[in-house]
């Protein structure tokens, strides 16, 4: 599902429905200037819980 488009309407991030793990691709760095972008800001705080998350399942097994 295209979740962020460039203002030409090129496709710059993704998200796959329904995946059981953390499934989003982007076309920039959204650590870059985060703290001017929720939208950069937010990519990176989902992709750290979905790393805690991880660690912990990992950890647990």
């Amino acid at each position: 599902m295209a979740e962020a488009h460039a203002p030409d309407g090129l496709v710059e991030g993704v998200k796959v429905m329904g995946s059981p793990a953390f499934a989003y691709g982007v076309q920039w760095h959204p650590e870059w200037r985060h703290e001017d972008h929720p939208f950069y800001e937010h990519t990176l705080q989902a992709f750290a819980a979905a790393c805690r998350k991880h660690c912990l399942e990992k950890a647990a097994s």
